[in-house]
């Protein structure tokens, strides 16, 4: 059965497993605009997570949103004007964010088992 509970008083364990939200991710790896009160708490989380030997699963859809939403961010944020996402994308403005964004990618996997979401099979 699945649980939710406050992350701020979970006691973590070895036998935990875990599946952590994209916001998650962003409070923790993601620009200052992201940081809010919450990123103290979800690091801390983390920390505790990876003290504990908890295990931490991530799905190719988190992960895609995560990037996605910093890119975008980005793109909201250069002082550069493209028409479309899609331009800022093709640009060379864009190679540095790309290479930050894939740097926090890395950062996620390397702490996560990578798994299926089966969302293909789900009704």
């Amino acid at each position: 059965m699945n649980r939710v509970y406050d992350i701020r008083s979970h006691f973590f364990s070895k036998n935990d497993r875990l599946f952590l939200d994209a916001n998650i991710w962003l409070s923790v790896y993601g620009p200052l605009a992201f940081k809010r009160t919450s990123a103290t708490v979800y690091s801390k989380a983390i920390r505790d997570i990876r003290l504990a030997g908890c295990s931490l699963f991530l799905d190719a859809l988190i992960l895609s949103e995560f990037i996605n939403v910093l890119a975008r961010w980005e793109y909201r944020q250069t002082p550069l004007k493209f028409k479309t996402f899609k331009q800022f994308r093709q640009s060379a403005a864009f190679k540095p964010v790309a290479q930050d964004i894939a740097n926090n990618a890395r950062r996620i996997l390397k702490q996560s088992h990578r798994c299926d979401s089966c969302f293909p099979g789900l009704d």
